[in-house]
């Protein structure tokens, strides 16, 4: 019922100092139609604007449009503020508070310009309300004050009326009931002078609301009943469609159901009737409360929905943060508990950015009574701490009533500390004594005979004791020794506690020096890695490239020998080999490269060149966004010398003309597969050595290596390898 003061005291403000005629649309429309001057035009427009303002919104802009583009063309700034403050007041019924906000200072700006006090008033009250919707209550008090201090030199009691209601609901904002309530008091006392219906109506409306945040439910409902009667009279629907709301959330307090919903759908009713979405979130979150509360989960889910869309719509933190709540407890009815506590949360978060207190108390007790039932007890003693906490400082008892009770059954059935559950059984009491259930005696009767005879026990001992002291000098001297007991017994837990801390500090020092030395050893071994791969690179390297160069030259000389040129080749073909296989082992051994990209990438590069030797159309299907992410020395080498070997068999058995080379990389796994139109595998060799090294190296790092026949022609060689596996921690 957060929103319950607040429409209905924006209806009304952003009226004070309109003409009240009584005037209906259709003589309107006459004397638009008969108006000779343009000036009288322009008043009659905004006339019907403001008569529609309170019952079709479309029509309500777009007179009020025309009303300023007639006075601009005719630069009657008079009847231009004028209409500029009913688009802002029809602007703020559609939720639209920015644009609203534009309007009003517009029209601020134009009655400065003819300088019109009672209108400068007016327009600095619309624009405070405005900044309240937002949240921002210093800078809507010091509008509300500004138009107070113009009013009272006026003498305009209407307006200041309105300037006292409006300060009442920002002290009520604050949690400062007392403040409000006097202020509302001096409002109705002006009002009831003038006669004024539809300002007694709004402000009994907003009494209705502060006693429902005292939890006096039953001079709430009086208030709202009152209000209703009132506006009803005028015939004031779009100011009915908060009443009617706010009379189905006290019925759903009382567990009223049935005029609860029964008042909900007649305020929803005129709220899609007159278009104003902010009126009918409110209406649908209680609506979907009220479904959840007689266990209709279907409706209570399509009406949180619905509400939830709207709000979004609105961009209005409170409104969405209480249908947030409202999904949250959907949830949790249906077990879905991840979406419940996640809703939860998003609610608390987003009443701490707004700074309202009793909301951050709502939402924190629903999610730490989420966590009782989820036997999260650390979680939810903390959240009932801080719900305790706000309600003790800002007096809202309802909300530290219903913490108590959940403190204390959290106690009973989670903790298992019976003595602890009774104390917040009797603070729970005593706030409820007038609503005290027979359930909840029952428990505090059954917790009080669990420990009657611990309290008889205590209480002879005590009499003993008593017996025991026969004098106060035995008494002095008894409280002496308990001094210095608890003197002993504070030396020993601040002693224990010293040695406790000394030693986790030095644990915590021992763990950090290990890290610290296991971190040396893997920047030691890295870089010993990457001296060893420089040496092969440089010596090893070097002494095959010599080789393989001498062999030719050799083989060059000795044209004429065939049987040298065979030797020779043979040894030139070795010498190449061992610098591809060399490469590969400086690759493998440089840490940079020991990543999942990385190796992908190396796959890519020597899939491509290995197969563009030989006569064979080679088709690379490789992920453009790999995740770059460490992996095991062991993994990066297994996983390349597999795609080594199968891309080797194929060139020395499979007699194929077409490869095809997939790369696969999800979240929980690598998968490489390998195609070739060969002669398959019943004509190869299935005990040969290459298939045995690939499974053999799968079976290394818990990777799975298949061979499949393909059924015309050809061979699939899949390589699965789960990411956990590999990836280096």
């Amino acid at each position: 019922m957060k929103k319950q003061s607040f429409f209905l005291l924006l209806y009304f403000t952003l009226i004070i100092g309109k003409a009240q005629t009584n005037s209906y649309p259709d003589s309107l429309l006459s004397v638009l139609k008969t108006s000779k001057e343009d000036s009288e035009k322009v008043k009659t427009l905004n006339e019907l604007a403001w008569e529609y303002s309170s019952s079709d919104l479309k029509k309500a802009r777009a007179y009020g449009k025309n009303s300023v583009d007639l006075a601009t063309k005719l630069n009657f700034y008079k009847g231009r503020s004028s209409a500029y403050n009913t688009l802002g007041n029809v602007a703020s019924d559609e939720g639209k508070n920015d644009e609203a906000l534009g309007f009003y200072l517009l029209s601020l700006k134009d009655k400065e310009t003819i300088k019109d006090k009672k209108g400068i008033a007016t327009v600095n009250n619309n624009i405070g309300i405005i900044y309240r919707i937002k949240g921002e209550f210093k800078q809507a008090l010091n509008y509300y004050n500004t138009a107070l201090t113009i009013r009272q030199e006026l003498n305009n009691k209407q307006g200041i009326a309105d300037c006292y209601n409006n300060i009442a609901n920002i002290y009520r904002d604050e949690l400062r009931f007392d403040e409000a309530i006097n202020y509302m008091e001096k409002s109705i006392e002006i009002k009831s002078e003038l006669g004024d219906k539809r300002g007694i109506a709004f402000t009994y409306n907003n009494m209705a609301t502060i006693y429902d945040d005292k939890s006096d439910f039953t001079l709430a409902l009086q208030y709202n009943y009152k209000a209703a009667k009132f506006l009803e009279e005028i015939k004031d629907i779009n100011s009915l469609i908060t009443v009617y709301n706010n009379i189905a959330v006290i019925n759903k307090k009382l567990r009223n159901y049935p005029d609860a919903i029964k008042y909900s759908k007649m305020a929803l009713t005129i709220a899609e009737k007159v278009g104003n979405k902010s009126y009918a979130v409110n209406i649908y979150t209680n609506l979907g409360e009220i479904y959840l509360d007689i266990k209709n989960e279907k409706e209570a889910k399509a009406n949180f929905e619905k509400g939830l869309s709207l709000a979004t719509q609105t961009g209005e933190k409170d409104d969405e943060a209480q249908i947030y709540e409202g999904l949250g407890a959907y949830y949790e009815n249906t077990n879905d508990f991840k979406r419940a506590e996640l809703n939860y949360t998003h609610a608390i978060q987003l009443a701490e950015q707004m700074g309202k207190a009793r909301d951050i108390a709502r939402y924190s007790y629903d999610l730490a009574t989420f966590y009782y039932k989820q036997k999260e007890n650390t979680l939810a003693e903390k959240l009932l701490n801080k719900t305790i906490g706000i309600c003790k400082k800002n007096g809202l008892k309802a909300d530290l009533k219903k913490a108590y009770k959940t403190y204390a059954d959290l106690y009973e059935n989670n903790l298992n500390n019976p003595k602890k559950s009774i104390v917040y059984y009797k603070l729970y009491c005593k706030l409820n004594d007038s609503l005290f259930s027979e359930n909840i005696a029952q428990k505090f009767a059954q917790q009080q005979t669990l420990y009657e005879t611990e309290k008889k026990e205590a209480e002879i001992k005590f009499l003993k004791q008593q017996e025991k002291i026969s004098s106060i000098q035995l008494e002095e001297e008894k409280l002496i020794v308990q001094k210095r007991n608890y003197l002993l017994i504070a030396s020993i837990l601040v002693i224990l506690s010293l040695c406790f801390g000394g030693y986790f500090y030095f644990s915590r020092q021992k763990i950090k020096a290990i890290q610290k030395q296991e971190q040396a050893v893997r920047e030691t071994e890295e870089n010993e890695r990457l001296r060893i791969a420089k040496d092969i690179h440089d010596d090893l390297g070097s002494g095959l490239s010599k080789i393989k160069f001498l062999s030719e030259v050799i083989a060059t000389k000795a044209e004429n020998n065939p049987e040298i040129q065979s030797s020779i080749k043979s040894i030139s073909e070795t010498s190449v080999n061992l610098v591809d296989n060399m490469r590969d082992l400086i690759w493998a051994l440089n840490p940079e490269n020991t990543t999942l990209d990385s190796l992908i990438a190396r796959i890519r590069e020597y899939s491509r060149d290995y197969l563009n030797d030989f006569s064979m159309d080679v088709s690379l299907d490789f992920p453009e966004n790999i995740p770059n992410y460490k992996i095991s020395k062991e993994a990066h080498r297994n996983i390349f010398f597999m795609v080594k070997e199968c891309l080797q068999n194929i060139v020395k058995h499979a007699k194929a003309t077409d490869v095809y080379i997939q790369v696969v990389v999800t979240a929980e796994q690598l998968q490489i597969t390998i195609t070739d139109n060969g002669i398959g595998l019943d004509n190869q060799n299935k005990e040969g050595n290459g298939l045995r090294n690939i499974k053999y190296r799968a079976k290394i790092i818990n990777a799975k290596a298949t061979f499949n026949s393909i059924q015309t022609q050809g061979l699939e060689i899949k390589i699965d390898v789960p990411i956990q596996n590999i990836k280096k921690t």
